[in-house]
């Protein structure tokens, strides 16, 4: 399913889907609610890269409605944390504006609980616990945002409950539908003696329509655990007379009167979240995380995300393929998408209900050129908060080639071959002038400076009379003493001074 309004009810006012919208492509209608519907739709763009995304978008026009579904859009933009929905791109399309949030193939938290009933299972203790500890931090991270400058935004959900916590076919717990949350960024403020949310899931003070800040969030998720350990609803009625009247006055019953084998420590910590008085409750949703992670720690009862998934896949299998089905009969009616036959990684029948972005071989046209050179920019590893960023080079451009890339990296190794040789070179002409620099740096002191031989000098003869000219210039063999070349004076020891011995002159400094 997907994230979005809550409660929702058959739409039947849109023409018949698919069709385009924008960049967009709606697949399917999810569901409309009493301010929004939502849309599967597909999103586009070059080498076929495609990627499964939720459509938001009000229902009807008015200013009103435009101006709260702004706010929601300005904040939703805002939020990046991995237990609370992804918003990827905010736009106006068509006259109407929209949301592009992440597709999250899973089931809210309601339906994952009333159909565990169904078949006869149960979350246990520990993993209700997992599920509201989770929740809390993608509630916690929102209250504690702030604005660019600094100033705290005091984000308050108000519309916390079982139908906006969402788990996933992984096991990952998302916060959704922030539509009516209250910010200090809202351009619409809620009226004096309104109320926005559901009374069966309200702190006190928000059914009062007196001040709520992060702590009215923190005592829905005490009832939200109590009602999944209990394995009962906690605040009911007919009518909302009723649902008010019992929020207002009912005596929450301790855990250990409605389940067995509750831990104390749990329900303690479901207890104190459901106090009337926020000054009594967890001062923050981070508080009562910690609690709560405490307790699982205690109980030695590991619950990883993986474990909650299977357990959400399992119940759902049936749902599960059907939608993966629908999807794939969506995806083949679109243009695009007709007579292409299944790639290697696309065989027939592949699931293909996961939100992923796949990018194809690249194609040309009939003349074996593209009009534009095009490449999707996926921004900072790891973060995905703005979607792929589509970046297209003029059609005026060249175009890139592997050719040209293949040609240069053979043009670079042949550089530095050849720079390698000439540096081998260089080192073996310069072998004997290096070899009498060591030489004169090396000689014990008082000991006359050792003078290196050149190499022998042979000339060619012109002509075989002048054979005989070809005479070395000097030779030394193996036992034979150091000789001075030719024309060169021998140093004599007379010449030396008598106080202190000569020392070789260092030729390597620089002069």
């Amino acid at each position: 399913m997907a994230s979005g309004d809550s409660s929702l009810v058959p739409d039947v006012t849109r023409p018949e889907l698919p069709v385009p919208f924008g960049r967009y492509t709606l697949l399917d209608r999810l569901g409309a609610g009493g301010m929004a519907e939502v849309f599967l739709a597909l999103a586009t763009g070059p080498f076929d890269a495609r990627k499964l995304v939720v459509v938001k978008r009000p229902r009807e026009t008015t200013s009103e409605y435009v101006d709260m579904f702004m706010d929601e859009a300005r904040l939703a933009m805002r939020l990046n944390h991995p237990n609370v929905v992804q918003t990827y791109d905010v736009g106006m399309e068509q006259g109407e504006i929209f949301l592009a949030m992440e597709y999250l193939e899973g089931q809210p938290l309601h339906r994952v609980v009333a159909e565990m009933a169904r078949h006869g299972t149960v979350l246990t203790h520990v993993q209700a616990a997992r599920i509201a500890a989770d929740a809390l931090a993608g509630l916690h991270y929102a209250h504690a945002l702030a604005d660019y400058d600094g100033t705290p935004l005091q984000i308050v959900h108000r519309d916390v409950s079982p139908h906006n916590i969402f788990v996933t076919y992984e096991g990952q717990i998302k916060v959704v539908d922030f539509g009516i949350a209250k910010a200090t960024m809202n351009q619409v403020l809620t009226n004096v003696g309104s109320v926005k949310g559901k009374l069966a899931y309200m702190a006190p003070e928000h059914a009062r329509s007196q001040q709520v800040d992060r702590r009215s969030d923190v005592f829905v998720m005490g009832l939200i655990l109590w009602e999944l350990v209990a394995r009962r609803r906690l605040v009911t009625g007919a009518k909302s007379s009723e649902l008010l009247q019992a929020l207002l006055t009912m005596d929450f019953p301790p855990l250990s009167c409605e389940a067995d084998d509750v831990h104390p420590i749990l329900e303690a910590i479901a207890m104190r979240a459901l106090q009337r008085d926020p000054a009594d409750r967890y001062a923050t949703a981070l508080e009562m995380r910690d609690a709560l992670e405490s307790f699982i720690g205690i109980a030695k009862e590991p619950v990883r995300a993986s474990d909650l998934g299977r357990i959400v896949s399992g119940t759902f299998a049936s749902a599960r393929e059907q939608m993966s089905t629908k999807i794939r009969s969506h995806m083949q009616s679109t243009p695009f998408m007709k007579n292409k036959a299944p790639g290697p990684g696309d065989p027939a029948g592949a699931p293909m209900a996961t939100a992923v972005t796949s990018i194809a071989a690249m194609r040309t046209d009939a003349g074996g050129d593209l009009a534009a050179d095009t490449h999707v920019d996926m921004g900072p590893a790891g973060a995905d908060t703005n979607g792929p960023a589509i970046i297209v080079t003029p059609p005026g451009v060249a175009p890139r080639r592997e050719g040209r890339t293949a040609l240069a990296v053979l043009v670079l190794a042949v550089s530095i071959l050849v720079l390698a040789l000439v540096m081998v070179v260089t080192r073996t002409v310069a072998r004997p002038a290096d070899a009498e620099k060591f030489a004169a740096a090396n000689a014990p002191s008082g000991a006359a400076p050792v003078l290196v031989p050149p190499p022998p000098i042979v000339v060619a003869p012109p002509s075989a009379s002048s054979a005989a000219l070809a005479v070395p210039v000097a030779s030394a063999s193996a036992t034979s003493k150091p000789v001075a070349p030719s024309g060169v004076a021998r140093p004599s020891s007379s010449t030396r001074p008598s106080s202190r011995p000569a020392r070789p002159i260092d030729t390597s400094f620089p002069r």
